[in-house]
């Protein structure tokens, strides 16, 4: 919905690959711990494994850290609304 109407959005991501499933026009806003998740999970990398391919887990979001989130908010920020800096 968000691209529809021209919002930017920040995508965290753990258990689905970001490349596949949004958010589109906004992937450097993205916060990911899918690559690292899959990998431990099928300990094969990431190109060798099916595209739709899910990680498993309750916890996996634990991956992202606030840290890491605030950050995207500030790039964000800074790349599309610069008065407010």
């Amino acid at each position: 919905m968000a691209v529809t109407v021209g919002t930017p959005v920040i995508g965290l991501y753990a258990h689905s690959n970001p490349h596949r499933t949004g958010p589109y026009l906004c992937q450097q806003y993205v916060v990911s711990c899918y690559k690292y998740a899959i990998e431990e999970q099928y300990k094969e990398t990431l190109a060798k494994l099916p595209w739709g391919v899910r990680a498993k887990g309750r916890d996996l979001m634990n991956g992202i850290t606030i840290s890491q989130v605030k950050d995207k908010i500030r790039q964000l920020i800074s790349d599309r609304y610069p008065e407010l800096e």
